[in-house]
């Protein structure tokens, strides 16, 4: 009486394929997170600030020693300011009315016209930390159903 190793053969087999192919899955999964984010990060970030929302970008994935990283980010100077929020001072700024329209009119010669903004607090639209926020809270769900898509694909599990 023998005993049959076939499926155990191709079982082991398709072990070491998956302990090869597990860096590149991670690092693909936290590429498509990271898109996810990013392209939900342009969504969120105000139109009006178009130069903003142009200036949104994402590196490659890298790995520093046993973590892989990924970064989205904005080097324009305000993004901090519109993500979290800001306090204007009051401050006088020189223009006229236009009917019900105020049009600002930088160093102008009509002393006296303008109007003076008061000191408060503007909301940030937290185009970045809602994206993720989001990938935190679904991210264990998310990956065990990617990393049980792979194992199955590679007849593992």
């Amino acid at each position: 009486m023998g005993v049959e190793f076939r499926e155990f053969t191709i079982f082991t087999n398709n072990f070491e394929l998956l302990t090869m192919d597990y860096s590149g899955f991670l690092m693909n999964f936290l590429r498509d997170a990271a898109l996810e984010v990013y392209n939900e990060t342009k969504e969120l970030t105000p139109v009006h600030y178009g130069a903003l929302q142009n200036a949104w970008e994402i590196t490659e994935v890298i790995r520093i020693g046993d973590e892989l990283q990924i970064t989205i980010f904005n080097e324009k100077e305000y993004a901090s300011f519109v993500e979290d929020g800001h306090y204007n001072d009051a401050r006088w700024v020189p223009g006229v009315w236009v009917g019900d329209k105020f049009e600002y009119i930088p160093y102008s010669e009509a002393r006296g016209s303008g109007m003076m903004l008061t000191d408060r607090w503007v909301n940030g639209f937290f185009m970045a930390k809602i994206p993720l926020n989001k990938l935190e809270r679904d991210m264990p769900a998310r990956f065990g159903r990617a990393f049980q898509q792979l194992i199955k694909s590679l007849g593992v599990g």
